[in-house]
């Protein structure tokens, strides 16, 4: 069994460890421009980071591209480790 590992980051910070992903499936929770939290299981193409802080996460559970706005990110889990953003 794999032991998980929790570390605090900036925003900035999550942009940098979901752009190193490279296609790699992760897990994001974020809070939705409604206000509601959402957690997706996907990946990001390269260029799926637009400069206005929007990630383009292809999810597994909708078969679909969703955007994340990077401002509002709780969480990443990437390679047994959680970040969380303070």
């Amino acid at each position: 069994m794999n032991k998980t590992t929790n570390k605090k980051v900036s925003k900035t910070q999550v942009v940098d460890i979901i752009k190193k992903t490279n296609g790699k499936f992760f897990t994001v929770t974020f809070v939705k421009a409604n206000g509601n939290t959402r957690t997706i299981n996907g990946n990001v193409k390269k260029n799926a980071i637009s400069t206005l802080g929007f990630i383009n996460v292809y999810s597994m559970q909708d078969k679909g591209y969703r955007n994340v706005n990077s401002q509002t990110i709780k969480s990443v889990s990437f390679n047994n480790t959680t970040y969380k953003v303070q």
